[in-house]
């Protein structure tokens, strides 16, 4: 692979996609597809009548996880626009509006957990904070292959599950954001 600097990089996507002027029909499409990723309930039709004001007679926790997902997306779309660096405050806010009515969100675990259908066992809540901290560090060098950098922005953010719920579900805005 080509070890390409992350603006050119950047530039090349963005004639692909503009972030000032995200369509209803991505909107829909990678919403629905994120959550289909844990829930087999979540069809485009439900997200597009959810989004439309119409909860089909869904269970108002269903209706929450597609409405905080979109709230979610406008915020990573708007920190793309503004040109901040995700930090993890804004990690933290991401998980909150994604948690908003549903569970805890914004705070790092405090128990141990497993992660159901994975041989992946998270470390322990009381390696969270450090290991968020290298994560945030490795992300602030910007140093290497872009791609590399997207990857692991994804995959150890899935691999730390630094969080009690949400974690795939805000590993994939973050993989959004960082592309």
């Amino acid at each position: 692979m080509s070890d390409w600097p992350l603006l050119k990089m950047q530039e090349i996507a963005s004639k692909k996609f503009d972030s000032k002027n995200v369509s209803p029909e991505f909107r829909e499409c990678f919403i629905q597809n994120s959550l289909a990723y844990e829930n087999d309930w979540v069809t485009l039709e439900n997200v597009k009548n959810v989004l439309s004001g119409n909860a089909c007679g869904l269970d108002p926790k269903k209706v929450a996880v597609i409405e905080n997902h979109a709230k979610a997306l406008s915020f990573v779309i708007d920190l793309c626009n503004s040109g901040e660096k995700l930090d993890e405050n804004k990690l933290k806010d991401l998980h909150e509006i994604l948690m908003a009515g549903i569970g805890t969100g914004g705070l790092y675990r405090n128990v141990d957990i497993s992660v159901k259908g994975s041989n992946h066992t998270p470390p322990s809540h009381l390696k969270v904070y450090d290991r968020m901290k290298k994560y945030f560090e490795t992300l602030e060098d910007s140093s290497g292959d872009v791609f590399e950098k997207i990857a692991y922005s994804h995959l150890q953010l899935a691999k730390i599950h630094p969080f009690l719920d949400g974690n795939g579900r805000c590993s994939r805005l973050i993989l959004a954001y960082e592309m």
